[in-house]
């Protein structure tokens, strides 16, 4: 039988039952400054164990060319080692999040993992809308060693990316964007409760499984998708899930939560690259609902499952 753990069962009974009406009562309705207010006050009030010490940390942007310079900020943990490189991208529905709301989450993962993170702030809607943050990260992806070699900051050459939510849909495209390059540099790819599917239409996301009632609905991720998609987009084609895939694709941890609304886009997803013959690795986190990484102080035990096995992935062979 499922069930939730009882510290996040008790959110969600006072979320659901008196701030989310209340909430409602009072005339809200949704926008770009409200949203992000939510994803940064949720971070903050649940995540509020000291800042993971990093030992360097440095700002600088990433060349976009003719599109968007990306800023980024670095999180290195051991300076004097060459350690592998990792790229986050942080969830937010595409819409809200920041390396700043994301700063305990990123620490954690440098420190956690061992690698040094590099962290974008990439495009959210409705300012740019699909296809931009796309764009964004493949120059993320293609200027990060050009600037660590510019900044001096040492690595031992590898490089993987992953994210949460949203970050993993970013994640997905990135993959399938860069699958037949030449990438022996390119240590494997994470997903953590990944958005993959924008039509919406993998069973765990209606209401009578999980799209009522744990945090994420599917009226909030119909309203996110709907300002990500401003100019009559094909939303099937945009879908990572349905895109193509090849053994070329890189090697692959996907993480979902049983109570996620996203939980069986992300189960397919795995499936469907172990079936062309990818490395894959899958966890699901069965008492946790979507966002629990951004909740620590209801889910240490499983925020620190999900940073051990993302170490242990990425460390596997080497």
């Amino acid at each position: 039988m499922r069930k939730l753990k009882p510290s996040m069962e008790e959110f969600l009974t006072t979320y659901n039952n008196v701030t989310l009406p209340n909430l409602l009562a009072s005339g809200y309705v949704p926008n770009a400054i409200n949203k992000r207010e939510a994803l940064a006050a949720t971070t903050r009030i649940w995540t509020t164990s000291a800042p993971t010490p990093v030992a360097q940390i440095l700002d600088d942007t990433i060349d976009g060319g003719k599109e968007y310079d990306v800023p980024v900020r670095i999180f290195h943990p051991d300076p004097e080692k060459e350690l592998p490189v990792m790229i986050y991208f942080h969830g937010g529905g595409g819409l809200a999040g920041s390396v700043t709301v994301y700063d305990p989450i990123l620490r954690n993962m440098a420190v956690k993992t061992g690698h040094i993170v590099v962290a974008p702030e990439y495009s959210l809607a409705p300012e740019r809308p699909y296809p931009m943050a796309e764009i964004d990260v493949r120059t993320v992806y293609y200027g990060t060693f050009p600037l660590l070699e510019k900044r001096g900051v040492r690595h031992n050459g590898t490089l993987c990316f992953g994210g949460d939510s949203f970050g993993g849909a970013l994640t997905a495209a990135l993959a399938r964007d860069i699958q037949h390059d030449e990438k022996p540099f390119l240590s494997g790819m994470f997903l953590i409760y990944p958005g993959l599917d924008f039509t919406m239409s993998f069973p765990s996301i209606q209401e009578e499984i999980n799209g009522k009632g744990y945090l994420l609905e599917i009226s909030n991720l119909e309203w996110y998708y709907n300002q990500y998609f401003v100019h009559g987009e094909n939303r099937y084609d945009a879908s990572p899930i349905f895109n193509e895939m090849t053994s070329r694709m890189p090697r692959a941890l996907i993480i979902t939560a049983e109570f996620c609304p996203l939980r069986d886009e992300g189960k397919a997803y795995a499936d469907r690259l172990s079936e062309i013959g990818v490395e894959t690795e899958y966890l699901n986190i069965e008492n946790m609902p979507h966002t629990f990484m951004n909740m620590e102080d209801l889910a240490k035990e499983e925020c620190q499952r999900v940073y051990a096995a993302i170490h242990d992935f990425l460390h596997k062979n080497g």
